[in-house]
């Protein structure tokens, strides 16, 4: 059972988290959240107009389209939908398709610095409860060849799983020359944010909070 659910904190039924990623599965399980996942199945590259947005505007669209979509399966229910876009000197790098092509976008972020927007979108029925959309920064070390093909070769199939081919929170942190901003945020997830939204909404408890 959930920890909030187990001690009582949880003041609704699970969240649904619109996305099958395991990252984002995983922060909310060790956060002691009651969720069920539930994959949308958007097509995000045929979203209407996608591409004539930003990074930031990509990502907080991508997210409500997300919620909303599975939204409707589940009346009544707290719907989380997330989405993460990667933005290298003004170009938009999306999920590679393959090996080689995430190796073509790594070797394009070695030695450079990125930008990782993350945005959340909370909704309800036919009600947007919030939105979240928080920015890291990470820089790359100036990486060779064989540093670049041995990663790709311990990542197998998942470099395609995720923006920038890379799982920070494992063997992808020995890309890294730095991070400014929030792990969670590069990580898929503006974690903390999320927890204090869903406690002003009252689906965790704060009675105990004084001040």
């Amino acid at each position: 059972m959930a920890a909030l659910l187990e001690c009582g904190l949880w003041r609704a039924a699970p969240l649904i988290l619109a996305s099958k990623s395991s990252a984002r599965a995983r922060l909310l399980e060790h956060a002691g959240v009651p969720f069920e996942a539930c994959d949308s199945n958007l097509d995000e590259r045929n979203v209407a107009g996608i591409d004539e947005l930003d990074a930031r505007e990509q990502a907080s669209r991508l997210a409500l389209e997300k919620a909303w979509l599975v939204s409707h399966r589940f009346p009544g229910r707290i719907v989380v939908g997330a989405d993460q876009t990667l933005d290298l000197s003004g170009r938009i790098l999306h999920k590679a398709t393959s090996i080689d092509e995430a190796l073509r976008q790594l070797r394009a972020m070695a030695g450079s610095a990125h930008r990782l927007t993350s945005a959340v979108s909370c909704v309800r029925d036919n009600e947007t409860l919030f939105e979240i959309v928080d920015v890291a920064e990470i820089r790359m070390r100036r990486l060779g060849e064989a540093t670049l093909r041995a990663y790709a070769k311990s990542m197998g199939a998942r470099i395609m799983s995720t923006v920038g081919g890379y799982e920070i929170e494992g063997f992808g942190a020995n890309l890294m020359e730095s991070v400014n901003g929030d792990m969670f945020t590069v990580m898929g997830l503006p974690l903390l944010q999320l927890l204090a939204k869903l406690r002003a909404i009252g689906v965790i408890g704060v009675e105990d909070e004084v001040g």
